[in-house]
C-alpha cells in the first residue's frame, strides 16, 4: 500500500465545457486544447509523487475514456453527482477507506505545481492534519488531509476568492493543526495561460472529442 493517495479531479476535454472563463478570450476550441495540455502535463507531475498512488478522478466522460487519454494511473472513478464539495468529500472518504496515510487532491490546471512540490505538501501531514497549497486568486490547488474530515467539504465558498482563508478557519474551529505552503497560479484567464506558457514553454497540439464516452 502506498503512503499517499492523490485525487486527479479533471474533466473531459469538450469544448464549450472547460475553461469557460479562458474562452471568451481565446474561444472555445482553443480553451478546450488548452485545458488538454494542461491536463496532461499535471498528471505526469502527480504520476512522479514519490510512494503516491494516483486516482484519476473524471467527469464528463465514462471511466474507459479517461484510462485511455491518461494512461498509468493507479486507479480510475467517476466523479459522480453533486457540487465540488459533495464529490470531494465521497471521494477522500473513499480514498482514506483504502487505508492510506495519507490523501490530497490537486485540479488539471496549476503547471506549476510539480511531484516535488506535491511531495512536500504530502510530508507536512506527518506534523498537521491539514495541508493546503493556496492559489494566487485566494482558493487552493492542493488539499490534504491525514484522516477523512468531511466537514473541510461542507459549506464552503467555492470559486470564490475565500475559498483558502475559509478553509484555514474551519480547521481552526475543528481544533485541526493546517499546514499553508507555498502559493501557485492555476489557469483560469488568457493572463493565467500566457504566464503559464511562457514559464513552462510547452505547446499543445489540436484535439478531438470522437469518441467520448459521456453518457
Amino acid at each position: 500500500m502506498s503512503r499517499h493517495h492523490l485525487l486527479f479531479m479533471v474533466r473531459w476535454p469538450e469544448a464549450g465545457r472547460v475553461k469557460t472563463r479562458l474562452a471568451r478570450a481565446v474561444g472555445a476550441e482553443e480553451a478546450c486544447r488548452i485545458h488538454k495540455a494542461l491536463a496532461e502535463h499535471c498528471f505526469a507531475s502527480a504520476l512522479r509523487v514519490p510512494e503516491t498512488e494516483v486516482m484519476v478522478c473524471g467527469t464528463g466522460a465514462g471511466i474507459e475514456a479517461f484510462r485511455d487519454w491518461l494512461p498509468g494511473a493507479a486507479d480510475y472513478w467517476q466523479q459522480d453527482d453533486g457540487g465540488l464539495g459533495d464529490r470531494l468529500e465521497r471521494l477522500f472518504g473513499r480514498a482514506h477507506a483504502l487505508g492510506a496515510a495519507s490523501v490530497g487532491a490537486i485540479g488539471s490546471d496549476a503547471p506549476m505545481l510539480d511531484g516535488k512540490g506535491i511531495g512536500l505538501a504530502f510530508e507536512a501531514l506527518r506534523r498537521k492534519e491539514v495541508s493546503l497549497l493556496p492559489a494566487a486568486d485566494g482558493g487552493y490547488v492542493f488539499i490534504g488531509t491525514s484522516r477523512h474530515f468531511p466537514e473541510l467539504f461542507r459549506d464552503m465558498p467555492w470559486g470564490t476568492g475565500e475559498m483558502l482563508s475559509a478553509t484555514v478557519r474551519k480547521c481552526a474551529r475543528l481544533g485541526l493543526r493546517v499546514a499553508v505552503g507555498k502559493t501557485h497560479r492555476d489557469v483560469d484567464t488568457e493572463e493565467d495561460w500566457l504566464l503559464a506558457r511562457h514559464a513552462l514553454s510547452f505547446s499543445h497540439e489540436p484535439i478531438t472529442t470522437e469518441g467520448n464516452t459521456s453518457q
